[in-house]
């Protein structure tokens, strides 16, 4: 669970990814809005513009695409059941981790390459699903298990 509450510095946080100075002296003659118009919009509480970019960034990890597999896995190998984003204490939003597993298959590469790519891809990914299959189960019976991965990466 991730809780981000309201500020109590009482500063008015015009931007949540740099100080009020840095925002009206740099980022805004350098194109800050290019990033996210909402990141900087005043009238959004900070603490929820940083759920929705907290969101954004994890929605990219859950796509769990040949792209962002990689980083995804780690969200896959170590959390048991759902992540939930709350603001003050209000839930914005929740994933389910052991359906995602459950219902997840091997992502398709963009540019296939030689079929040797596309088997060795295949081969890597199935010996780590079979690791991670294993290690959730584990997990969910409250035992121990092997945190090393069997592949050093999931999917080239």
């Amino acid at each position: 669970m991730v809780d981000v509450l309201s500020p109590t510095d009482g500063v008015e946080h015009s931007s949540i990814i740099a100080s009020n100075q840095e925002f009206q002296t740099h980022l805004l003659r350098h194109g800050a809005s290019v990033i996210n118009g909402r990141l900087h919009d005043v009238q959004i509480a900070p603490e929820t513009r940083l759920v929705e970019h907290m969101l954004w960034g994890f929605e990219i990890l859950w796509e769990l695409n040949s792209e962002s597999l990689e980083y995804g896995a780690i969200v896959l190998e170590g959390v048991r059941d759902t992540i939930d984003f709350m603001v003050n204490g209000e839930l914005r939003a929740s994933y389910d981790v052991a359906k995602r597993v459950k219902t997840m298959q091997m992502p398709v590469h963009p540019w296939a390459g030689p079929p040797r790519y596309a088997l060795r891809r295949e081969t890597v990914y199935r010996k780590w699903r079979k690791w991670l299959d294993e290690r959730r189960k584990l997990m969910d019976q409250g035992l121990e298990f092997d945190p090393k991965r069997p592949v050093q990466i999931i999917f080239l």
